[in-house]
């Protein structure tokens, strides 16, 4: 056979091969994790998991629990947290068998990623919205049950602590859940129950005081919807959650209304952010990156003045973004279809499980990106 055509053949074979071993996305993509070392984990509604080493690696499945889209048995990853090169775990919605045992676990790794296993950390079903590292390596986690949960161990052992917001008649879901949280120490923390309370604790939530949030300073007005799950007219604020909250040097910071506001913390005076911010993260040494639309990343000084650090030309949707004192990352889905529409999850006699405005995703593209550099990379969707 011709010498050139049997290395071209070689070639094509080996990009095939290759082509073929790359994985690809099953289930929503909801959560962005960046260690220390820079290595990257995505985590889907249906409890897999996709890791990328470097970024001029290749992806790989880390832990893939089903090929499907939807199915609410799967464990529903919320999202996960590195505590060291080995130790990890993921959070969310997560049980051994979803009929039989209370959702009410973390899975964890000690190997990082070969292996997994489910660590319970209450009785009854509970669902983790937002975790937190600290310094020391402690954990908090907040759950939809209205506890904290703290752990000493790695996450092996964890300490309930009550903070039970209370009910709200105009919440569309009115469980008292600790939705986000934010520590500087094991003592001195902020939480909230997305719906428009916000708590600030100086001794572990043995007590805690309730802060006037930037709707109750009247910063913007109530948008009232109806409830369509029952008929009684009952109507709920839909633009109150409170997404994301922050402790910076002598300020407290809150992402509400799709925009960032903060405060001093000794008098509480919100404002707004400059610049359309419409998120906020920081950095393991509490440096504080803000995300606004068009995809520029800006940072903020010890007094808040904002400047710009880098950005991404034309990406005005993103699913997530994390910062670290080595660079910013941010997770962008690449559309398959322009217009969202509605999609039928489920059927059970009479009931139907219809999502609604979704988007098919063809892929997810990571950004990593510096004052000097911007990297990407990119992994498919099925």
């Amino acid at each position: 056979m011709n010498t050139r055509l049997l290395t071209l053949l070689l070639s094509c074979y080996i990009f095939l091969g290759a082509a073929q071993d790359e994985p690809v996305v099953y289930g929503k993509v909801k959560g962005l994790l960046v260690s220390k070392k820079g290595s990257i984990w995505l985590t889907t509604q249906t409890g897999n998991i996709y890791a990328l080493d470097s970024m001029n690696g290749a992806w790989r499945t880390l832990l893939e629990t089903n090929r499907v889209d939807y199915d609410i048995t799967a464990p529903d990853f919320e999202g996960a947290l590195m505590i060291n090169d080995e130790l990890a775990f993921a959070y969310g919605y997560v049980s051994r068998d979803f009929y039989n045992e209370a959702n009410c676990m973390i899975f964890k790794t000690s190997d990082g990623g070969k292996g997994w296993y489910y660590v319970p950390f209450t009785e009854k079903d509970c669902w983790v919205r937002d975790v937190q590292l600290l310094l020391n390596q402690d954990v908090f986690m907040g759950g939809s049950d209205g506890n904290l949960y703290f752990s000493a161990s790695h996450g092996n052992d964890w300490e309930k602590i009550p903070v039970k917001f209370k009910r709200q008649r105009q919440a569309y879901d009115r469980d008292p859940e600790v939705y986000a949280l934010h520590f500087l120490d094991k003592d001195t923390g902020l939480v909230t129950n997305r719906d428009n309370l916000l708590a600030y604790s100086t001794d572990h939530f043995k007590t805690f005081t309730l802060i006037p949030t930037p709707l109750d300073k009247g910063l913007f007005s109530a948008q009232y919807k109806p409830y369509y799950l029952n008929g009684s007219g009952r109507k709920y604020i839909s633009n109150w959650k409170i997404d994301e909250v922050g402790i910076f040097k002598d300020w407290f910071i809150v992402q509400q209304n799709d925009k960032v506001y903060y405060t001093r913390r000794d008098n509480i005076h919100w404002k707004e952010f400059p610049g359309y911010a419409v998120d906020f993260e920081f950095t393991e040494s509490g440096q504080l990156f803000l995300y606004a639309p068009d995809g520029v990343i800006l940072q903020a000084n010890d007094e808040l003045e904002l400047s710009i650090f880098n950005a991404l030309e034309g990406e005005e949707y993103y699913l997530d973004f994390k910062a670290t004192d080595e660079a910013i990352y941010v997770l962008v889905p690449e559309f398959a279809d322009r217009k969202p529409k509605d999609v039928v999850r489920d059927t059970a006699g009479d009931l139907t499980v219809v999502e609604k405005n979704v988007r098919k995703v063809s892929g997810y593209i990571v950004y990593r990106i510096t004052e000097e550099s911007i990297e990407s990379s990119v992994i498919g969707g099925h």
